[in-house]
């Protein structure tokens, strides 16, 4: 077969005096003994740290794809494998082992891990602090609630701040994340400061989680979370972002003023649904250059808009094409940062 051939010929020589030797036997051996070439898009035997709480699409994507080429068989199959998830503390790491084999049993392997954060959990909701930004006049404060196992669906999630004269402003209602519809409320009653967001549709998965902005204007000196899920209403501890140490009490130190030199971008909702917003926090006013790229490099759009110096509304953009994952390219006077949305569709 070709996979393992042998090849005899047996030759009789005679000179030009008809001197001859006969017998001569000449053996040859072949076959194929080359192993498949095995591609793997997200590089072979390396890893991918993602951040903190990463969908599992995130986790998906970071794995990337694999191909194969054979020398006789052309193409192969590339089947892939995938260990359970290792936990070390808040640490996850998980590994996807490839293997191609051509038709004469000759294979390569090659993997690819991608490890990543979760923050501590207690309970059912666990909620983390992103980021917090003050820029003078008001303070602006990112959460992130990651749904743990909870029995039941998630009623509303309540940032209650203690200052019954400060402003709290959100999203426009009904605020649209890739799991669920939320009604927008703030303040949250007659008596009751802060911003509600209440679930009009849709719900957070277990091991998923939304995303929650709203600003302040005025002197904040603590924040109460509550979540409702169930019947009953509870206050929440706030964890830091992933930064693998035990909760924090909910309340919330307000943040002094202070000069960021770099530049920040949120992206959300991230997984989208086709429609993602920039919120940029620059650490100068100007023009801020917005490219998008695919995975493989090739520029699909770009966009100008104007930035003042600080966090800036929300950029709203309009994916373009079916695109998986869209990698995004911010540069305003001289400094940029980059980041990777993906499909919720």
């Amino acid at each position: 077969t070709d996979c393992a051939w042998t090849a005899t010929y047996t030759y009789s020589v005679k000179d030009g005096c008809n001197n001859a030797t006969t017998n001569a036997v000449v053996v040859y051996t072949g076959g194929d003994t080359q192993a498949p070439t095995l591609t793997l898009s997200a590089g072979q035997n390396t890893t991918t740290t993602l951040g903190c709480s990463p969908s599992t699409s995130d986790i998906e994507a970071a794995f990337g794809t694999a191909s194969a080429s054979d020398n006789c068989d052309g193409a192969v199959t590339a089947i892939p494998s995938t260990s359970s998830v290792g936990a070390n503390g808040c640490i996850r790491t998980q590994t996807r082992t490839w293997t191609a084999r051509d038709n004469c049993g000759n294979q390569t392997t090659a993997s690819h891990t991608v490890t990543w954060t979760m923050p501590s959990t207690a309970g059912c909701f666990n909620v983390t602090l992103v980021n917090r930004y003050f820029d003078g006049s008001k303070t602006t404060f990112t959460f992130y609630a990651l749904a743990n196992n909870c029995a039941n669906a998630l009623s509303y999630i309540s940032f209650i701040v203690n200052n019954r004269t400060a402003t709290v402003s959100g999203p426009p209602s009904p605020y649209k994340t890739s799991f669920a519809s939320y009604k927008v409320i703030a303040p949250i009653a007659k008596n009751t400061n802060g911003i509600k967001f209440e679930v009009i549709s849709g719900g957070i998965p277990n091991g998923q989680g939304d995303t929650f902005t709203f600003s302040v204007s005025g002197d904040v000196q603590d924040i109460t979370v509550e979540v409702k899920a169930g019947k009953k209403a509870e206050s929440v501890d706030v964890g830091s972002n992933c930064a693998c140490n035990t909760n924090v009490n909910a309340r919330i130190a307000s943040t002094e003023s202070a000069e960021t030199s770099e530049l920040k971008v949120n992206a959300y909702p991230n997984p989208h649904n086709g429609r993602v917003f920039l919120q940029i926090d620059s650490p100068v006013a100007g023009t801020a250059d917005i490219d998008w790229y695919t995975v493989g490099g090739h520029k699909v759009d770009a966009l100008k808009v104007n930035v003042q110096k600080g966090v800036n509304e929300p950029v709203g953009y309009d994916v373009k094409g079916n695109h998986m994952q869209l990698i995004y390219r911010v540069s305003v006077g001289g400094k940029s940062t980059s980041g990777t949305i993906l499909s919720g569709k």
